[in-house]
C-alpha cells in the first residue's frame, strides 16, 4: 500500500486504518490539495457527497445549483452497471426523462 506517491512537486498522498482500509486520499497540484474521503461505500470529495456503491451499479447526488452555498442534493441519480463473468464493468447507463442513456461503454 503506497502511502505517498511523488512526481516532480505533485504528490498523491493515502491515510490508511490498521486494517489496510483507504480512509483517505490528498492530491496536491500546482499547489491546490483536494482531499478525498472514503467511509464504505460512500465517497466524499472536499466533504461532499460524490457518490456511494450500490450492487447494481452507483447513485450520485445532483446538485441543483452550484451556486448554492448548501451543497444540498436536489436529487439521487442511480448508474447501473453491466458486469461480465470477472465482474469487470462493461457498460454503465442511467434512466433519464424515460430514456436510457449510455454514460460508459467497453465497446465504444
Amino acid at each position: 500500500m503506497p502511502i505517498q506517491v511523488s512526481f516532480g512537486t505533485e504528490t498523491i498522498s493515502c491515510i490508511y486504518d490498521a486494517t489496510g482500509t483507504k480512509l483517505a486520499k490528498v492530491v496536491n497540484e500546482n499547489g491546490h490539495s483536494t482531499t478525498t474521503q472514503y467511509a464504505g461505500n460512500y465517497v466524499y470529495k472536499e466533504g461532499v457527497l460524490e457518490f456511494f456503491n450500490t450492487p447494481e451499479g452507483y447513485v450520485q447526488p445532483v446538485i441543483a445549483s452550484p451556486s448554492t452555498s448548501s451543497g444540498q442534493a436536489a436529487e439521487l441519480s442511480y448508474i447501473y452497471q453491466y458486469k461480465d463473468h470477472l465482474g469487470n464493468v462493461r457498460l454503465s447507463y442511467m434512466v433519464c426523462c424515460g430514456f436510457i442513456s449510455t454514460t460508459f461503454s467497453y465497446y465504444n
